[in-house]
């Protein structure tokens, strides 16, 4: 069980239903995927995001996976303007990148421990 409450998967795909709990006001829900002829895909952690959200930006990087975590701690640390731009980000299809709702997978789920910082156990 996830600290929510929701139950974890061994598979979880990006899907309108995932993509909606995480950006609920995004109108644009057709389930974006990354393209197949990519050979190297980028998954940043929590401290990446936060630092270097404009680089993610360059459409010519390609291949981006952002973590549900990674966009929360966005949310938290930087506010309400970087959010929306990572939102924007992972809307528009012009860029290459995908969420990927991690803490709701089975094998990429860490629970928290107690006592443990937010920025600890987003960054292990």
């Amino acid at each position: 069980m996830t600290s929510s409450g929701s139950p974890l998967r061994t598979s979880v795909k990006l899907t309108v239903v995932v993509y909606k709990r995480v950006f609920p006001r995004c109108d644009k829900t057709d389930g974006k995927v990354l393209s197949r002829d990519l050979i190297h895909y980028v998954v940043p952690d929590v401290g990446v995001v936060v630092d270097y959200l404009e680089i993610f930006e360059l459409r010519e990087l390609q291949g981006v996976v952002f973590t549900q975590t990674a966009c929360q701690g966005v949310q938290h640390s930087k506010g309400r303007r970087q959010y929306n731009r990572l939102r924007n980000l992972l809307k528009d299809p012009r860029h290459d990148c995908v969420l990927f709702a991690n803490e709701f997978q089975e094998y990429s789920y860490c629970p928290r421990e107690k006592g443990e910082s937010q920025e600890k156990w987003q960054t292990r």
